[in-house]
């Protein structure tokens, strides 16, 4: 029973809901909730841990300004939000870069253009359904991950390199969230991610292939990109030839 909301809620925003249970290869999903409902809070968090078979971070918001400083600090893999603090800014912004689940009771938002799953806490059984095909979503990302460092590091990548980080998220983001070759849009959505400028994002990738570039034996490039001169891959020629191998 809860007998002081504002204690409660206080709570729940400084200590994140951490369910230890089974893990993917040593990793927590972490999923933000955002609501100013405090019923909504209570159900969703004890569905989740009834219910969810792996290790689960559950971080709250209780508006949009509270979701952007948690995301800002943790590495949000998925976000559900309520209806009641839906913000379209706040959708445009972080939509591709993680999957959004709307908590809805109205048809309001049914049959739009928004790239979002819902479900109501009427029927709260399709959280789980939706929850799982993402938690499928986030192994396959983690050992994709792996993989393309591997891929890496295997063709003269500097993996400490910042730009090295930055190439390995665009084929990732290439790969499972934004399938386009527009550098300038990846770059964009890298930049929101570590909330910097598409235009640092670009020139850290660049410093990360020249140095890839100058330490490697031209014959394993070629090989490895099937190159006819020795000329330097671009960043579209990695992403889209790594993103095929992993």
């Amino acid at each position: 029973k809860v007998t002081n909301i504002k204690n409660f809620v206080t709570f729940f925003l400084l200590v994140p809901l951490s369910y230890e249970q089974k893990t993917i290869g040593g990793l927590i999903l972490k999923i933000l909730l955002i609501t100013n409902n405090l019923n909504n809070m209570i159900i969703i968090s004890n569905y989740i841990n009834l219910n969810i078979d792996i290790s689960i971070s559950v971080l709250l918001a209780q508006n949009i300004n509270s979701a952007n400083l948690i995301i800002s600090e943790y590495d949000i893999n998925l976000i559900i939000l309520d209806e009641n603090v839906f913000n379209y800014d706040f959708y445009t912004q972080y939509i591709k870069l993680i999957p959004i689940i709307l908590i809805t009771n109205s048809t309001q938002f049914q049959n739009t253009n928004y790239k979002f799953e819902t479900f109501s806490t009427n029927c709260i059984s399709n959280l789980s359904t939706i929850i799982n095909k993402h938690i499928t979503i986030f192994n396959n990302i983690s050992k994709s991950r792996k993989s393309i460092l591997n891929q890496l590091l295997n063709i003269g990548f500097n993996i400490k390199h910042r730009g090295t980080k930055y190439l390995a998220e665009s084929i990732l983001i290439f790969k499972y969230y934004c399938h386009t070759t527009n550098m300038k849009d990846i770059y964009s959505i890298i930049a929101q991610k570590y909330n910097t400028s598409g235009n640092n994002i670009k020139s850290n990738i660049s410093k990360a292939i020249n140095y890839m570039y100058y330490e490697t034996d031209f014959s394993h490039l070629c090989s490895y990109f099937s190159l006819t001169e020795d000329i330097r891959p671009t960043a579209k020629q990695i992403i889209l030839n790594i993103s095929e191998k992993v």
